[in-house]
């Protein structure tokens, strides 16, 4: 930590990161050379001309708007932060999230509503899609959303009306946890019916992010610039339906752009509402029927991330009692041991889906006509199963059990 920082206080350095929040336009050169020098906003705001221009090789518009170091509406932004429970953070702060920072436009300030999740130890699936969903779509959406809470990972999406509330709302009623990414001031809530899914988010120990503080006017360019900020924090994005001419489109692309693995939900032809996650396809975008095949990829890259939430947990199987000299509850060896303890973990629904496994090689079609779970229900279950190692599965979407 700069010394020359040490002695400033919490209110004045927020006072001067929501300065820096109001200098718009910023280039990525110099938005670049403050994160690699680890330039705090206290320091900018304290820089002369000389050192603006020279050090960060501002000119022009940036460097008139760097050598405004008027406070005034600064300080009524964060008066209107502390009334609201509004916290920020920085780009030089240790807690903004390391994803977001390795983007090429990464935001220089983020202002929270709730509790930011830790989004590096904890896989992040953004879903995103059309305003106008179709029923299927808003229904997709909502499956997608508690399939990737149930299996411990962070949704975030945008919020807007469609395809962004839904997964929200059924990663809410999983009891998982959700970024909400606004296009909008961080106090501003739009569209104003979905008040009471802004404030279930929060309560459910969610966050709502946003580039631009309480009471401001953020510009529809901010849409657009929001989608940058759902690309960056999530490990994959999910378009569940969107047509041809879709904001959500631009996630994808950003994401493509940032690494991050895209998938689509295919459509069927015809279907002009999801025309747009048909052409992602077509460009090379994975193919999520269902969520599993989202996590499978999650879960391949980053398997410690990926865990199945489940309130009930299945009865330990009755065991006979062995024979004297031969491995029982006391002499059992340590591979059967990690068998029984793997078996005792499981829900009921990974014991009714591990039942119906009969054989090896069984394909996936014979397996859901031998269960009475959902196809949704049994995918997922098949997902964590894997990943636990308990079941493996072949070409040809064909399963196995290893123990």
């Amino acid at each position: 930590m700069n010394t020359e920082n040490s002695h400033i206080g919490k209110e004045e350095e927020r006072l001067y990161a929501i300065w820096l929040s109001e200098r718009r336009n910023l280039s990525l050169r110099l938005r670049t050379a403050l994160a690699e020098e680890s330039i705090s906003p206290v320091e900018l705001y304290r820089m002369g001309k000389a050192e603006i221009s020279g050090r960060l090789g501002a000119s022009g518009r940036e460097l008139s708007s760097l050598l405004d170091k008027d406070l005034a509406s600064a300080r009524e932004t964060l008066a209107k932060c502390e009334r609201q429970g509004i916290s920020l953070i920085t780009y030089a702060d240790a807690a903004y999230p390391e994803k977001l920072l390795n983007i090429p436009d990464f935001p220089l300030v983020l202002f929270l509503k709730g509790s930011l999740p830790d989004t590096e130890t904890h896989s992040v699936i953004g879903v995103v899609g059309t305003r106008q969903a179709t029923r299927q779509g808003m229904k997709l959406s909502e499956d997608f959303g508690r399939a990737f809470a149930e299996a411990g990972c962070i949704v975030c999406t945008g919020l807007a009306d469609g395809v962004d509330s839904e997964a929200a709302r059924g990663a809410i009623r999983a009891g998982g946890t959700v970024i909400g990414v606004l296009g909008t001031a961080i106090d501003k809530i739009f569209p104003a019916h979905n008040r009471e899914l802004f404030m279930r988010l929060v309560s459910s120990g969610g966050c709502l992010v946003s580039e631009t503080g309480p009471g401001l006017t953020a510009g529809k360019f901010m849409f657009p610039r929001r989608n940058r900020i759902i690309a960056g924090l999530s490990d994959a994005v999910v378009v569940t339906e969107a047509p041809k001419k879709s904001g959500a489109l631009i996630t994808a692309e950003r994401a493509a752009e940032y690494g991050r693995d895209v998938f689509a939900v295919p459509a069927a032809p015809g279907n002009e509402a999801g025309e747009g996650c048909n052409a992602l396809i077509k460009d090379g975008a994975g193919l999520a029927v269902c969520p599993g095949d989202v996590l499978s990829a999650i879960g391949t890259m980053y398997p410690e991330r990926i865990s199945a939430k489940t309130d009930k947990k299945a009865p330990s199987p009755k065991r006979k009692k062995a024979p004297e000299g031969f491995p029982g509850d006391e002499t059992a060896s340590a591979s059967e041991q990690r068998a029984r303890s793997l078996l005792e973990s499981l829900s009921e629904n990974a014991l009714k889906v591990l039942s119906a496994i009969e054989r090896p090689g069984m394909l996936l079609d014979e397996i859901i006509e031998g269960c009475s779970l959902s196809p949704l229900e049994i995918t997922k279950e098949l997902t964590m199963l894997q990943l636990k190692g308990i079941v493996r599965q072949e070409p040809g979407k064909r399963f196995s059990v290893n123990i």
